[in-house]
């Protein structure tokens, strides 16, 4: 029921989901990914078992919206009332206990929701489905069954009607990692996604953690970088004025906190920096083959990959021709 992420391979979709695959994939051809293991999709049918929702989920695909709302609403409630069976909650701690192992610091980690329909070529499910950060021991197994949960959620849901994706045929895995405190952290396109190029990489970058990136909440840097030669084609240093903070002792509403005055119009990465974070973007590229998004992380000075997953969606290369101002990517509307 439980897998080290070193034992997953890109094979491995309908074990880990999409992104536990990717992770393991990645983490086995050498990339810096940080360590984890995963709850597999097998674990989580099993739980489905104990929990009478089959009709339930049947409904769904003859719904109203309104209907499907409520059904989703019951689903998520009885998916998160739900005891684990002894076997794999003692199975999941002793894989956190393992994680924690050998460590001078206290483990923190992400739980992450990686369903088998999840980061492929052509649905990516970003934002659908959950990932929660700063989980420690005490509150893993509720997070582990939050993720299941999500699979349920009305977005999800109405996202797979749209793909013409079965919901019965759908499994959530669960990746649990190691959290990296970010110092900076980042988003990387090997294709313009705004324009199309493909002789462009993008790169976006502020201070902290990088999930208020991804959900637009501060305005990252841009860099815009020639693959060819790895020059700086052109960049927009951000007034950043707010960060999502690493650190893990800080409540929930209290993280996005204010930038220093000094770091605010800072640049967050050098240009060795740069080009080093376009390297192993271009590098995850050529392993999977098509254009990737990747989701990075710096902590200590040490670069770490987060996530790499398929671009689903590009723009046209005339998009733009004319028109001179600036651009800041908005990673949802992108997906």
């Amino acid at each position: 029921m439980i897998k080290k992420l070193s034992e997953i391979s890109k094979t491995d979709v309908a074990i880990a989901g999409g992104k536990g695959a990717n992770l393991g994939e990645l983490i086995g051809k050498g990339f810096p990914v940080p360590p984890g293991f995963v709850v597999t999709a097998a674990a989580y049918r099993d739980f489905l078992q104990t929990i009478p929702i089959g009709d339930e989920i049947r409904m769904l695909t003859v719904s109203s919206q309104s209907q499907g709302n409520i059904i989703c609403e019951s689903i998520q409630d009885k998916i998160k009332k739900t005891e684990l069976i002894s076997n794999l909650k003692d199975e999941i701690l002793a894989a956190h206990r393992q994680l924690a192992e050998h460590r001078g610091d206290p483990l923190v980690c992400v739980v992450r929701s990686s369903a088998t329909a999840e980061d492929l070529g052509d649905a990516s499910f970003a934002g659908q489905h959950k990932t929660y950060y700063y989980v420690d021991e005490a509150n893993l197994l509720t997070m582990i069954k939050h993720c299941w949960a999500s699979l349920w959620s009305p977005e999800a849901v109405s996202y797979r009607a749209a793909q013409g994706i079965d919901h019965i045929t759908v499994f959530m895995a669960v990746v649990v990692q190691e959290m990296i405190l970010s110092e900076i952290s980042g988003i990387t396109f090997t294709v313009n996604p705004v324009t199309g190029s493909k002789e462009e990489i993008v790169i976006e970058a502020s201070w902290g953690m990088g999930a208020a990136i991804v959900d637009g909440r501060v305005s990252p840097d841009h860099f815009t970088i020639d693959r060819s030669q790895l020059k700086l084609m052109k960049k927009h240093i951000a007034d950043k004025r707010f960060m999502v903070s690493p650190a893990p002792t800080i409540e929930k509403e209290e993280r996005l906190i204010e930038v220093p005055h000094d770091l605010r119009k800072q640049e967050t990465l050098t240009i060795d920096q740069v080009k080093a974070i376009a390297k192993w973007a271009i590098r995850s590229e050529a392993h999977f083959g098509c254009p990737q998004d990747v989701e990075w992380a710096i902590s200590g000075g040490q670069f770490y990959m987060l996530q790499s997953r398929p671009v689903t969606v590009m723009g046209h290369e005339d998009i733009g021709k004319g028109i001179r101002g600036r651009y800041v990517l908005f990673k949802p509307i992108i997906e």
